[in-house]
């Protein structure tokens, strides 16, 4: 069924997925018209194809399944066109006055003797040169528009293609579809894969091996890995082009089939890869492919620690000369980490909960102070930074901050602090060292001072980086880092079961649950709806959530990350009259909601697993504004249009994305089902994120598969055995 009308008024339009509600006068009638559309104008005729349906609520309506647009013809609907806000610059009064004088023609006039224009009061030249600008590049707009939703683009994705490349764009997605793989976020290469197949493109071109190379690289890295090896490679790349090309039933292809050599060939030549002979599992050869950043961010990383290495102090000072410099009392073990940190350039500290970590660094700041010897605090969070000011009573930052993050500024420098322009000379200690992905750990080692020190401190058995990389277990495993693994449990600490848990977890033992109102417990329930109503309950029940954290291992099911939101959203902060909130993700945000950044966004300097609250939304807009903790001043920044996507509710999130946090409580859902991702390090990182209570909700199995399962995922890295090199070549010269 198709109708064709004018479209009267917008009711509803949402620019990430383009669900759109309109009123269509079409032969007489107004029909009320609900589909996805790109955007469309009060004024535009508009033509749909669908069917009429009848909503239980709302009546009857017509579900567009695929619409053209045309530019108005009748005078009120180019007034009511050039009114409706589609073209800068053009109000109601001017397109009024407009249509007086050119009446039907106006478009007409407007593309092809705009100077006409000068004619209406308000318009000179330089505005009526603006007026055609826009009414073209609104035309053309739409065209790109819609060829790529009739080749399965989403509104949300055809906007970014067309902010990336223009008027163009539809040559350009015709002539190589896969370079949106590579320009355009959001865009990998399944979803121009889809693109090429329906726009006829040759499969059997060089550029989508290369663009599937390229994508199970990135794939890799977002997964950890800085590399793959070639074999690996290999296997899943004829995997992934088999994908949609009716190959798939025939059974496996050997991966000889496909000329790798080739493809990594072409990819070298362009500088997109590096490739290094490694050895393999068996002991044959085999070659570890690298994007070129990751491996250049790798070189940088390990070529300034060898620096550093080389420039060692002159030897250890007696640990007794630094009891005095502090009021804490320090083990023989934790004097011996404080002298060993202040005789090396650089150094790592690491241990489980209650070990000492904190006394240690805080005795090495006592030491550094009375020393007269300048240190510079810092962690990859702000809540990290923040908690580490509160514990040491000293000024603490962010690295971004220390870096002085500026985003892509002159000359292509993302941080203001690099090679060219150094820290100051100083100690530069950085806490939750665990967390540093390879990317922000090689800014870091660049942007060193001559004649510095870098202190690492973290707890090596916790899950590694988000990002890509391992460093510090890297580090440690290099051997060639001084280092001081603490490991005893303090007096003061010995009675926490949360401690005593953390470290059974460690050893593969189960640990040992208390009572129901004790501070390490596990309430039994199997069945995944009711532990996620248990769940909610109970954190409901310890208190407010700035002071409960609720994890889970899976994002999905019904004891899942996005699940349990929604639950706790529901009891927390429920829609209320008066109260603006805004549609994010398929689900409401609201204010006072906790949410976390997801993806990073270094124009407004805000990174992945960053949590703040929502302290205000402008529903018209629509825009939300999220309060960031910093040590010194809390940061508010605003989110607008494509921007909403990057933020999430995160009154429940993954084990993964606690990393670096510290809360009062913690209530952890564990069930079976999430077998996948059941490790002992999860479980520890876990219950070693509270201080005062941990409640895991679900199934003394699920604990015990954790317990029992230390197969620490691999990642595939080289930056020990790239540090152990250069450490060696420049011990030769």
């Amino acid at each position: 069924m198709t109708l064709e009308g004018e479209v009267e008024r917008v009711t509803f339009h949402n620019p990430a997925n383009g669900y759109t509600v309109l009123r269509l006068r079409a032969g007489g009638e107004r029909v009320t018209v609900v589909g996805r559309f790109s955007a469309v104008s009060v004024g535009e005729r508009l033509r749909v194809h669908g069917d009429m349906v009848e909503h239980p609520t709302y009546g009857s309506q017509f579900r567009a399944e695929a619409y053209e647009t045309f530019v108005p013809t009748t005078v009120e609907g180019i007034e009511a066109y050039l009114g409706s806000g589609v073209i800068k610059g053009v109000g109601p009064a001017l397109a009024r006055r407009l249509v007086a004088e050119f009446g039907a023609r106006t478009l007409e006039v407007i593309e092809q003797s705009p100077a006409r224009l000068r004619k209406v009061p308000g318009v000179g030249a330089a505005k009526a040169a603006a007026i055609r600008e826009r009414v073209m590049a609104t035309r053309e707009a739409r065209e790109v528009f819609i060829f790529l939703e009739g080749h399965g683009i989403t509104p949300a994705m055809a906007q970014r293609i067309y902010d990336q490349y223009g008027p163009g764009a539809v040559a350009l997605v015709r002539e190589n579809p896969y370079r949106l793989a590579e320009e355009v976020r959001g865009i990998g290469f399944r979803i121009a894969d889809r693109i090429a197949r329906s726009v006829g493109f040759d499969l059997a071109s060089p550029a989508r091996a290369r663009a599937a190379c390229e994508y199970l690289l990135s794939e890799a890295r977002d997964a950890g890995h800085c590399f793959l090896p070639r074999s690996v490679l290999a296997v899943r790349l004829a995997e992934l082009l088999r994908e949609g090309t009716g190959e798939e039933a025939q059974g496996e292809r050997e991966p000889e089939a496909l000329d790798l050599d080739a493809v990594l060939d072409g990819l070298r030549l362009m500088g997109r890869v590096v490739v290094e002979p490694i050895s393999g599992p068996d002991g044959g050869e085999d070659a570890a492919v690298f994007l070129s950043s990751v491996h250049r961010q790798e070189v940088t990383a390990a070529q300034g620690l060898a620096r550093l290495l080389a420039a060692e102090r002159e030897g250890e000072r007696p640990a007794a000369d630094f009891a005095a410099a502090s009021g804490l009392v320090l083990s023989e073990e934790q004097m011996r980490a404080v002298a060993s940190a202040f005789a090396h350039r650089l150094f790592v500290l690491t241990g489980g909960p209650g070990t000492g970590k904190t006394t240690v660094l805080r005795t090495l700041l006592d030491a550094l102070e009375a020393h007269r010897e300048p240190y510079l605090l810092a962690a990859p969070t702000g809540r990290a930074a923040k908690r580490l000011a509160e514990t040491t009573g000293r000024s603490a930052r962010t690295l971004h901050r220390l870096l002085e993050y500026g985003g892509r500024g002159e000359q292509g420098r993302i941080f203001g602090r690099d090679r060219d322009n150094p820290l100051p000379p100083c100690t530069v200690i950085v806490d939750e060292a665990s967390m540093v992905d390879l990317w922000l750990f090689a800014h870091l080692v660049e942007a060193l001072p001559a004649g510095g020190r870098l202190v690492l401190v973290g707890d090596k058995d916790q899950l590694p980086s988000v990002g890509a990389g391992n460093v510090l277990r890297d580090l440690i495993a290099s051997r060639v880092v001084p280092m001081a693994a603490l490991t005893r449990i303090y007096r003061q600490e010995a009675g926490s079961r949360i401690v005593e848990s953390a470290h059974a977890i460690l050893q593969g033992r189960m640990p040992r649950f208390t009572p129901p109102d004790g501070e390490f417990t596990l309430d039994e329930t199997p069945d995944p709806e009711a532990c996620a109503a248990r769940v909610t309950s109970l954190a409901l029940a310890l208190g407010s959530m700035d002071n409960v954290q609720v994890l889970t291992p899976m994002r999905r099911g019904p004891a899942g990350v996005e699940a349990l939101n929604l639950r706790l959203q529901a009891a927390l902060n429920p829609p209320a009259p008066g109260r603006p909130e805004v549609n994010v993700r398929g689900a409401p945000l609201r204010v006072g909601d906790k949410v976390m950044q997801i993806r990073n966004n270094y124009a407004k300097a805000v990174f992945n697993g960053d949590s703040g609250t929502v302290v205000a939304i402008d529903p018209a807009e629509p825009t939300v504004t999220v309060r960031y903790p910093e040590p010194e001043a809390d940061r508010d920044v605003v989110y607008a249009g494509r921007e909403l996507d990057e933020i999430t509710l995160a009154y429940a999130v993954s084990v993964h994305k606690s990393q670096g946090s510290e809360y009062p409580a913690v209530v952890l859902a564990m069930l079976t089902q999430h077998y996948m991702l059941l490790q002992r390090n999860l479980l520890y990182t876990a219950v070693t994120r509270a201080k005062t209570r941990v409640a895991i909700v679900g199934q003394r199995r699920a604990v015990a598969m954790a317990v029992r399962n230390n197969r620490v995922a691999e990642r595939h890295t080289r930056l020990r055995e790239r540090l152990g090199q250069a450490v060696a070549e420049a011990g030769a010269t």
